[in-house]
């Protein structure tokens, strides 16, 4: 599903004038707390509005009026998970029942050959690398990005044309991986990662000179059929 944030009728009241709230701050003109989604990601400000409805919100200026794609939420196990898991424990037990009525044929291998074969996997498996690339909207690939995972100390930058690869441990928690893009001059993007296999892209907006870089107004967002 794809939403599109929009601010029918942007507000004019100064920003600055506003006194600072935990969420944001409060207009004295509307008297209302207008939330600064300023560090939130597109789709945390997807999913607060989805929970408030209409609110009042400072939205970073390259987040409205376009199409933001809602990351796909996992699937549940389901019946066919159910059945295929039922199919392959009849399967086991026809094996392993097999298997204890024929009498062994060979000698079990030596327990110091087995030890060394499972702590060369284990070695093999220790990290992984997770690969991808940060261009500016609607331009080639960017250099000297920083890309962190959020939370930790596994960084790395990217090379002359955006590409990156980020060694990380097999123990990482995949299920909470948001990748940190940081650059001077270059609104901070937060991406949730959903897929390790495959290569991810990455876009990331700079920041306009002498443009205000948020709008303020009643946010509302909108289904986007296509």
């Amino acid at each position: 599903m794809k939403y599109r944030i929009e601010i029918p009728e942007p507000c004019h009241e100064d920003w600055d004038k506003m006194t600072p709230q935990d969420k944001g701050r409060h207009c004295d003109v509307c008297d209302k707390v207008v939330v600064d989604f300023s560090k939130y990601s597109k789709r945390d400000i997807i999913n607060h509005i989805k929970k408030e409805g209409k609110i009042c919100g400072r939205v970073p200026r390259q987040y409205v009026g376009i199409n933001l794609e809602e990351e796909k939420i996992r699937k549940s196990f389901g019946l066919n998970g159910m059945v295929a898991t039922m199919v392959n424990l009849l399967a086991l037990t026809t094996i392993s029942t097999a298997v204890a009525q024929e009498k062994p044929k060979v000698e079990q291998q030596s327990k110091a050959l087995s030890k060394s074969s499972k702590s060369t996997k284990l070695l093999k498996k220790e990290t992984f690398v997770l690969k991808g690339a940060v261009k500016e909207s609607g331009r080639k690939g960017l250099g000297g990005v920083l890309v962190q995972v959020k939370g930790t100390s596994y960084t790395v930058m990217t090379d002359d044309i955006g590409n990156f690869e980020l060694k990380l441990p097999v123990t990482l928690d995949r299920e909470n991986c948001v990748l940190s893009c940081l650059k001077d001059n270059y609104f901070a993007e937060e991406v949730r990662v959903t897929d390790f296999d495959n290569p991810i892209d990455i876009e990331i907006y700079k920041v306009k000179l002498f443009v205000e870089p948020s709008v303020t107004g009643k946010v509302t967002i909108k289904e986007v059929c296509e």
